[in-house]
């Protein structure tokens, strides 16, 4: 039997597994993708404490995704660089003198965030966290079926993500594509920490999840780069801001589409379906012995 705490101390453990293979390949190989591994890694681990980690008191749950919200933001800055770095170097169309220059510039502004990154790797306060999460998975727990408690939180997921939609995706502003992207990361996620008391039937709507996500990436991406490049007067920045916006533009074009097959009424009864008929067919818990036979023993 599928239980909540076996899902939440499995997920636990995988997502701290996959969080220190992120940080030594920081720390011992000077590779930045680990970087967005960790971060995933702390994503993963805030979903699972907010959708499994139920049996933990509230404000130690609140503690924890807040302590792991906190450090993902820390990481953020190293990212976002990287990852323009990476597109300035690689986007076609720019001037290989010009991006050049460019990268340099963006090669700085890295390595100071790298340096604030490794502050905070460094602190007491990283150590502790990681050890407050590893103390969670023993905290004794109901041997509550994840099947029967899945659809109430992954359809709460679902809403949430659902009300994130704008109200046009034609015109829709950058910031509301963020939080529509935010929300099927969430949801993405709820659907992997369920996914051991679900099988295979849970694989499309996370698949679909993640085109829907990277599409809107994609976009988010763009708009990240205007950002850090707000203050880059340079014809350098102009081009490459010019190519990479239209290469988005068609990744957002995809987004009403694929919004769909995550969230249209076909791919929903699906889901609801293939989650419902799983709790029916859980077994009954065993009823509890009768007070003579419990004396008894």
């Amino acid at each position: 039997m599928t239980t909540l705490h076996s899902c939440f101390s499995d997920a636990v453990a995988e997502s701290l597994r996959r969080l220190r293979e992120g940080e030594t390949q920081v720390r011992e190989q000077g590779d930045l993708e680990g970087v967005h591994l960790m971060r995933t890694s702390l994503r993963r681990l805030r979903s699972s404490v907010r959708f499994l980690g139920t049996h933990l008191p509230g404000s130690r749950r609140r503690g924890l995704q807040d302590g792991l919200r906190d450090l993902m933001n820390r990481l953020g800055a190293v990212r976002d660089l990287d990852v323009l770095k990476q597109a300035v170097t690689a986007t076609p169309g720019v001037e290989s003198r010009d991006a050049e220059s460019l990268a340099v510039r963006v090669d700085r502004r890295l390595q100071v965030a790298h340096e604030k990154m490794m502050a905070t790797l460094d602190a007491p306060d990283y150590a502790a966290l990681l050890a407050d999460v590893e103390a969670a998975r023993g905290e004794p727990a109901e041997a509550d079926r994840a099947c029967t408690a899945g659809p109430g939180r992954i359809f709460k997921a679902l809403s949430e993500a659902s009300a994130q939609a704008p109200a046009a995706w034609e015109g829709a502003e950058d910031e509301a594509l963020h939080d529509a992207r935010k929300g099927v990361k969430r949801l993405r996620y709820a659907l992997e920490a369920f996914k051991p008391a679900y099988g295979k039937p849970m694989d499309r709507m996370i698949e679909r999840c993640r085109d829907l996500q990277e599409a809107l990436g994609a976009v988010q991406d763009v708009a990240t780069f205007g950002r850090l490049l707000s203050d880059t007067r340079s014809f350098a920045a102009g081009q490459f801001l010019a190519t990479v916006r239209a290469r988005a533009e068609a990744e957002r074009s995809r987004v009403p589409r694929l919004w769909k097959r995550v969230f249209g009424p076909k791919s929903l009864a699906r889901l609801g379906s293939h989650l419902f008929r799983r709790a029916a067919e859980a077994p009954a818990p065993a009823a509890p012995a009768p007070p003579e036979l419990r004396e008894a023993s």
